[in-house]
């Protein structure tokens, strides 16, 4: 059972999220954790993941570990069912994940059939899915977590996306109230 213990333990912060003191955390060890996961428990050979962290100015900011974990998750959750549902095996599919620690941002792309123009005002409402049998609860959730942080999450303009489909920047610069 060891194989399954570390994908465990890097998962408990989810389940005691409620009890988790507010504390520095480094962003890059949150998402390469998540990576870490991914590429141990959900790997998908047809799926390449490509991730760049600005490690010469590393981000840290002030939340749970479980906040940041999940909406990590809820995002590559998304992109993977829309890879492996709407795109061919043989299709070149990519996840891009850019940490930029100067401007305090974190832009999630992939190559997927991404989001259609009709659909771009109700991907953060809740219960709102295009999903087969979707809940509509990922990126509601994940808007209402950063949030309490101060943090946002939105839709990627063209020019911010590394890639075609689906596009959010996590912005973790704190706004004011």
């Amino acid at each position: 059972f060891s194989f399954v213990e570390q994908p465990i333990k890097d998962l408990q912060p989810l389940f005691k999220s409620t009890y988790q003191r507010t504390r520095p955390q480094k962003v890059s060890v949150i998402l390469k954790k998540v990576m870490k996961y991914y590429s141990t428990v959900f790997s998908d050979p047809t799926v390449n993941i490509q991730c760049e962290i600005n490690e010469v100015a590393p981000l840290e900011v002030e939340s749970t570990e479980a906040v940041l974990m999940q909406s990590l998750i809820n995002l590559l959750d998304n992109s993977l069912y829309w890879l492996r549902t709407a795109t061919s095996p043989t299709d070149k599919r990519l996840i891009s994940i850019v940490l930029d620690g100067c401007h305090r941002t974190l832009t999630f792309s992939d190559n997927g059939p991404g989001i259609s123009d009709e659909n771009r005002d109700y991907v953060f409402k809740a219960f709102f899915s295009t999903k087969r049998k979707g809940r509509g609860l990922g990126l509601y959730i994940a808007r209402q977590l950063l949030g309490r942080y101060g943090f946002s999450i939105r839709l990627a303009s063209k020019a911010e996306s590394k890639l075609q489909g689906a596009a959010f920047v996590i912005d973790f610069n704190v706004e004011e109230e």
